[in-house]
């Protein structure tokens, strides 16, 4: 996950792009590599960053909630996730116009007209943000095994490997289905 942080951080700064990078974008050429490589970096980095978002989540909830079934668990975990990421796409836009707005104007790359906009200082702020929020994580992170296993004495947290093992036996979703039988258990 910090890794991810720094990729959307880089992703940021070059989508933008923010206004020390610029120079290095102002051409057509440049304007489009500026967003093809900010929009590919940023969806690595995104992708790297909810895989283990959602495992850790579901890991959460088996530990909270051990006499549910697993099923209700992953139900639980996946509309959290969900809900929790429309939220933010819908957020996201608002927030992004209004930074737009309210920080400094400089000139877009390779416009020839009046086109200032605040949106190459809106994502190196954006950018930052993530970068700094990065360094407490490392923190939490990085910290020796034995303190993670203080927090989780009653019971230990569970390998999320092992969890989708038990969820493919448990449900028996990769055996072929023979005709007239159900699939469902």
């Amino acid at each position: 996950m910090h890794a991810s942080l720094i990729l959307m951080f880089v992703g940021w700064i070059v989508l933008g792009p923010a206004p020390f990078l610029s120079s290095l974008f102002d051409s057509v050429a440049g304007a489009w590599i500026s967003q093809i490589v900010g929009l590919l970096v940023l969806g690595t980095a995104v992708g790297l960053a909810t895989i283990p978002a959602y495992g850790v989540m579901l890991a959460q909830i088996e530990i909270r909630l051990p006499d549910h079934p697993s099923q209700t668990r992953s139900d639980m975990a996946s509309a959290i996730f969900n809900a929790v990421q429309s939220l933010g796409e819908g957020l996201g836009p608002v927030l992004g116009g209004a930074f737009t707005a309210a920080l400094p104007s400089t000139k877009a790359v390779n416009c020839s007209d009046d086109c200032h906009s605040g949106f190459p200082y809106g994502t190196l702020v954006f950018g930052g943000v993530l970068l700094a929020y990065s360094v407490p994580l490392w923190c939490v992170l990085s910290r020796p095994r034995s303190a993670e296993s203080r927090l989780t004495e009653s019971k230990p947290v569970p390998d999320f490997e092992d969890s989708i093992s038990q969820h493919i036996e448990e449900y028996d979703c990769l055996s072929p289905v023979s005709p007239g039988s159900s699939s469902m258990n």
